[in-house]
């Protein structure tokens, strides 16, 4: 649990740190590659939001018109040529490697959150299952009583009765014989009074630890898919900072290749 919290805790720190460190990226390039609004956006507003958000946001933003790539000079240089080439390519491989990699994430995320919902739903069976007992025990707590009931009205029955009876000598030292019976039977009686109060005190002890443990695994499971969703945030973060460096370096090359 103290390792759980102590890495969510790194997480959010580390994201605080990339989200700085893009917003100076950002800060660094100039106004004519990015806009206004763009330039200073807050990063906590786009990054580590679902994808879908995102496409509505493509979506419902106008469509810009495809523009021809510039017609480059035969004057220019081949090596500055390729060299630009190449840098493009190898931006083009890392954007796919880490859209590759955020598949997978999202993936993984995916097999957390099937595992919680299963560990969810046997949490709930168990709940059923403790419900459905205490239901049982209070229905033969019912039906004890009203046999207590009616075994007391039987007995102060039988006893009046018996006071209508005569007795004699005998009869009356039969009864004291009866009577030793009878308290030897309330010391039985007590004896098992204790102990089904300590059965019941255990099981009252059982269902609380139960509980607990019930109450402590779902919270596991919420950081554990708190940690998922943070690791993916993060990743995200990495790649829009150096989707902004590369950029920065495709604007440098093209500022040479054209002085030159």
């Amino acid at each position: 649990m103290l390792m759980i919290v102590t890495t969510l805790r790194n997480r959010d720190n580390e994201i605080k740190h990339l989200k700085l460190t893009l917003r100076q990226v950002r800060d660094k390039l100039t106004s004519g590659q990015l806009s206004h609004d763009n330039r200073w956006k807050s990063c906590s507003e786009d990054i580590g939001q679902n994808l879908s958000t995102r496409k509505l946001n493509r979506s419902s933003s106008p469509k810009k018109r495809c523009t021809s790539p510039p017609v480059r000079d035969n004057t220019l240089s081949p090596p500055l040529d390729i060299t630009y080439l190449k840098t493009k390519i190898h931006t083009l491989t890392d954007r796919l490697e880490n859209v590759q990699q955020l598949l997978v994430q999202r993936d993984e995320q995916i097999s957390t959150l099937k595992k919680v919902h299963d560990k969810r739903w046997l949490r709930l069976k168990h709940l059923q299952k403790q419900y459905r007992s205490l239901k049982d025990e209070l229905q033969s707590y019912t039906d004890d009583e009203l046999i207590q009931k009616q075994t007391k009205n039987d007995y102060f029955y039988g006893k009046a009765i018996r006071k209508t009876r005569s007795g004699c000598s005998v009869c009356h030292n039969q009864r004291q014989r009866k009577q030793i019976g009878i308290n030897k039977k309330i010391f039985k009686q007590e004896d098992d009074d204790n102990v089904w109060n300590e059965i019941t005190k255990l099981k009252r002890e059982n269902t609380r630890l139960i509980n607990e443990n019930l109450s402590l695994n779902e919270k596991i499971d919420l950081q554990e898919v708190e940690i998922n969703e943070q690791t993916i945030v993060i990743n995200e973060l990495r790649n829009e900072i150096q989707l902004l460096n590369n950029k920065n370096e495709q604007t440098q090359l093209k500022i040479s290749s054209s002085s030159l």
